[in-house]
């Protein structure tokens, strides 16, 4: 594999370098009659010349020319895409759509590729329109949106099923996919079938479905119509669609689909209006798919979130051990969608209150879990029902105050948001007036920079005060401040109203 290398290794901080990935193997999209489409592409690099396999599943290899100055490839005009069976040449143009909205060939442009570097992939996209055109271009296709990245975070393979000879099998197809999360439960597989996408939701028992009909993988302009991955049986002697066209399957380990049904691509042109009545049927297309697997190389498949019934008084403090037994019963979870149960652990920073009592202790370490602003990783989440308040105990990372930021989002009506600030001595709030009879998702991050979230306490009373344990009442001391509710507070904030010394004071 051809690796260029933008950036240089800086061996006194030990960085570590993103390369330009010009060879192997990319995923190509594009737009296609209004439908995305995918391919595999297979790219050959000699020097800065590249060679281009499959561009838009067509069978002929392309070439271009990759600019280390500008980070660009270019392919050039007029380059043969495609020889069809019929012996019909198809050339590779751009176009322009012209004040008129009609669209003008251009002969002379050649297409320019913008290499754009990320983290983990580089991205390889065009601003121009392309077209696929015969040489007297009375035939052509369209393409729009085109682009290839070299992101891939699984494999699928499934063995392919002759469907004209029964019983034959053509072999084991293996392409690499990528994975997203779109959704509670919901992925999107990309490069399906190395032609479209597909969707399919995970459910908590460890199964998860694709229905039929949720998304096209592609579309045919001989019968005007989409066409749809659907359930397939063997009979015996030939293969027929199931009387129930969804697939279904399980998941093993967090990381391998396995489907259980047989797949064929169906076209149903029953009611299409824009076909003659010859075509009004449904169609077959392809072969059989089976044993298809669908397998991540990092990370899990996160499965939809359930609520969590609060007690009163329940004391949850945040250690990696109870944050996994919460995250395995499906109620607490972090914003990373590639593995939710990975959450960022802090043991070294301390707190002066005491989760639970609220009393001033000395200070003392508490494990947790990390917040910090605009980080998937660093946001926690947590669903729960039957709360009439929310405690929470938060610390700052470092010894400057920082804040917290607290959202619950019922499941109607309007969330509610609490900033906290903290020091490195810690604090605690407590939010009320939750409706028992509503489930809350419950966010956790902060406004800025890192900080500790290491308890929450749920409250189920009208007020908690049925909750606090006999040996478990704060001690009040005359040299401390204290809110309204009874807490005592390190730094009372301005605008605020305070007891110290059974007087009431404002701030």
């Amino acid at each position: 594999m051809k690796k260029i290398f933008i950036s240089l290794l800086c061996l006194l901080t030990w960085n570590v370098v993103n390369a330009i990935e010009l060879g192997g193997t990319h995923i190509q999209s594009f737009m296609n009659h209004s439908i995305y489409c995918y391919a595999t592409l297979k790219i050959d690099v000699d020097g800065n010349n590249v060679t281009i396999h499959n561009f838009f599943r067509r069978n002929q290899p392309i070439h271009g020319t990759y600019d280390e100055t500008s980070q660009t490839l270019t392919i050039p005009a007029g380059q043969l895409i495609e020889t069809s069976s019929s012996g019909v040449n198809y050339y590779l143009y751009t176009y322009t759509i012209n004040s008129e909205n009609k669209r003008v060939l251009d002969k002379t442009s050649g297409i320019v590729f913008n290499i754009t570097e990320y983290s983990s992939y580089n991205s390889y996209k065009t601003e121009q329109n392309i077209v696929a055109t015969s040489e007297d271009m009375s035939s052509y296709a369209l393409f729009t949106d085109v682009s290839y990245r070299n992101y891939q975070n699984a494999v699928l393979q499934n063995e392919i099923l002759d469907y004209n000879q029964y019983g034959i099998s053509k072999g084991i197809d293996e392409y690499p996919v990528y994975v997203e999360m779109v959704g509670e439960g919901k992925y999107l597989i990309r490069n399906f079938d190395q032609k479209g996408r597909l969707y399919l939701y995970t459910h908590r028992d460890g199964s998860f479905n694709v229905n039929y009909g949720n998304y096209p993988v592609y579309y045919t302009s001989a019968l005007k119509n989409y066409w749809q991955v659907a359930s397939v049986i063997d009979n015996g002697s030939k293969y027929s669609f199931s009387s129930d066209l969804n697939l279904h399957g399980q998941i093993t380990d967090g990381k391998v689909l396995t489907l259980n049904n047989m797949w064929l691509y169906r076209c149903d042109n029953r009611e299409n209006t824009e076909v003659s009545d010859e075509y009004k049927k449904i169609w077959s297309a392809g072969d059989v798919h089976k044993n298809m697997t669908i397998t991540l190389n990092s990370g899990k498949f996160n499965l939809p979130h359930v609520a969590h019934e609060a007690t009163a008084g329940e004391l949850v403090l945040l250690t990696q051990s109870n944050f996994l037994n919460a995250n395995a019963e499906g109620w607490m979870w972090s914003g990373n969608t590639i593995d939710d149960s990975d959450a960022t652990i802090i043991s070294n920073k301390k707190s002066t209150i005491e989760p639970g009592t609220d009393n001033v202790i000395s200070a003392t370490v508490f494990e947790g879990l990390n917040l910090k602003y605009n980080n998937e990783k660093k946001t926690v989440y947590m669903r729960v029902k039957g709360l009439s308040a929310l405690k929470f105990y938060v610390t700052s990372n470092g010894s400057p105050t920082r804040t917290a930021s607290v959202t619950l989002t019922p499941t109607e009506g309007e969330s509610i948001t609490r900033e906290l600030a903290a020091d490195n001595k810690g604090a605690v709030d407590v939010i009320e007036g939750l409706d028992k009879e509503k489930t809350y998702d419950i966010m956790f991050s902060t406004v800025a920079d890192d900080m500790v979230l290491y308890a929450v306490q749920f409250l189920t009373s009208a007020t908690g005060i049925a909750e606090v344990q006999e040996g478990k009442v704060p001690s009040y001391s005359a040299d401390n401040t204290y809110d309204l509710q009874g807490r005592m507070i390190q730094e009372p904030v301005k605008g605020g109203l305070y007891i110290r010394n059974n007087m009431k004071i404002a701030k």
